[in-house]
């Protein structure tokens, strides 16, 4: 019995040194296992931290490039005389139909034309507004032209103010003034105007404002 005893007891403490040895080692194995966690959460924070300066660096690149803007550039304010050629109103003269008529041969240079002809009126100026720059001739004017006016100031400062018929042609007849030279020019058409850069001397507007410009005209009579 003593014996059994004894032996009972033995297997009993080598039991007990067995769990405790084995509560050692699993909890150092814990102890190594978080160690390692721990590492790697460190490394992970090292991670982040050089992640982190990878994104400054590329914030800094950024500001440093929108802080050094390009050069400004604008879009150049549109030139009416950049318009291709065209008819706006598609409607012509046709001499059959209107011979005589203060309508007639919109765009083409009345005074030159006037002078060959026996019975025609003379004129100190005429010519003829268009919409656009580059309208051939014979055509008719189509609005906002015909709504302007042609104003004409002499170098006795007179000032003639001749309205735009409904093909666009206006007119000053000889006979109804005396036109001291240079005179200087301008459309008005409501609030806005036009005028030339420089007086003329010459009142055959369209010899210079033909379809596609002569003697330093770039095209056509234009409203504002």
């Amino acid at each position: 019995m003593r014996r059994d005893r004894g032996t009972g007891m033995c297997w009993g403490l080598l039991a007990a040194w067995l769990v405790a040895c084995g509560d050692s080692s699993g909890g150092e194995t814990g102890s190594v296992m978080a160690t390692t966690g721990e590492s790697s959460t460190a490394g992970g924070a090292t991670t982040s931290a050089t992640t982190a300066d990878d994104s400054e660096g590329t914030s800094s690149g950024a500001t440093s490039t929108s802080s050094t803007p390009g050069p400004t550039t604008g879009a150049p304010p549109d030139n009416p005389f950049d318009d291709p050629p065209q008819c706006s109103s598609r409607e012509y003269w046709e001499e059959e139909e209107d011979e005589g008529s203060p309508q007639m041969n919109p765009g083409e240079a009345c005074i030159t034309c006037h002078t060959t002809q026996d019975d025609a009126p003379t004129f100190l100026i005429a010519g003829t507004v268009y919409p656009t720059a580059h309208e051939p001739n014979d055509c008719f004017r189509s609005p906002p032209a015909t709504d302007a006016e042609v104003v004409i100031t002499d170098a006795m400062n007179q000032m003639f103010v001749l309205p735009v018929n409904q093909a666009g042609n206006f007119f000053l007849e000889d006979e109804d003034a005396t036109l001291v030279l240079p005179f200087t020019a301008k459309v008005v058409l409501g609030d806005e105007e036009r005028a030339m850069g420089t007086p003329q001397s010459v009142g055959d507007c369209n010899s210079c404002h033909t379809q596609a410009g002569a003697n330093g005209a770039p095209g056509r009579i234009l409203v504002p």
